[in-house]
């Protein structure tokens, strides 16, 4: 189960990373589209977020099993984001479609207005899913809803801070229309950061084009379990108990 959810998520990114680069075309190289800042910020939490989970998980205990799935859900909240991580590119519409084909998804259209963009498509029940996005270049902000059937089920908002990146990923539960799966973090360009998960009864508010207010106690503010990689080493909380172990490479494997 888990290596099927991971290898459908390295396989729409490489679609993805393949038409952004406008199909490995040299004229598209050399100029990536003038929306292209989205994807490219997209592209580099991702990285970097992945580079973290590798520093997490190549030297964790096993008694840590648990801490893994937790941890799972947060790598694969980045299959949301990459469905959507091309917009703005030369080849984004094509790359779309291919990837929502993928998962069946039919009637897909794509649009864009400056900075902003919208994907739609109907899944296999004929109910609409679509995307919203919003990009500020300024401060390299990104604001992402997915929405089925016009409700809104994931929100996704990121910001550039010194550094790295501040995000906040929010997932309606499945259970109840009024409690979210929450996960807040930021990430490094070294791959190293803190990430926290849990469960509110509330939306937090907005940290759209707002880098002031990551801090690690902002992170670590009203969620369960945290998991930082620092100087080398991994510090996680997990239901209530603290592990401490070296850090892995960071490297994937082959």
């Amino acid at each position: 189960m888990i290596k099927k959810s991971l290898i459908i998520l390295l396989t729409l990114l490489l679609i993805l990373s393949f038409t952004a680069c406008g199909g490995g075309s040299a004229s598209s190289s050399s100029d990536p589209g003038k929306h292209s800042k989205f994807a490219e910020s997209i592209q580099t939490i991702m990285d970097n977020k992945g580079t973290m989970y590798n520093k997490l998980t190549e030297k964790m205990p096993d008694e840590m099993v648990w801490a893994s799935f937790d941890m799972l859900g947060v790598s694969i909240m980045d299959l949301d984001l990459a469905f959507v991580a091309a917009c703005g590119t030369d080849g984004a519409k094509k790359g779309i479609e291919l990837a929502f084909s993928m998962f069946g998804l039919t009637d897909v259209d794509y649009k864009e207005n400056g900075t902003n963009y919208t994907v739609s498509a109907k899944n296999s029940k004929n109910v609409q899913i679509s995307y919203d996005i919003q990009y500020d270049k300024s401060t390299d902000s990104s604001k992402i809803k997915y929405m089925v059937d016009n409700k809104e089920q994931v929100y996704f908002e990121s910001v550039r801070i010194s550094g790295g990146y501040g995000y906040i990923y929010q997932s309606k539960s499945e259970d109840s229309d009024s409690e979210y799966y929450i996960v807040k973090g930021i990430v490094y360009d070294t791959g190293n950061g803190i990430f926290a998960t849990g469960e509110l009864s509330a939306k937090l508010d907005s940290i759209y084009q707002n880098s002031s207010v990551f801090t690690t106690d902002f992170v670590k503010q009203g969620l369960a379990n945290t998991y930082e990689v620092k100087d080398g080493k991994c510090y996680v909380l997990y239901d209530g108990k603290n592990y401490e172990y070296e850090a892995g490479t960071g490297e994937s494997e082959e």
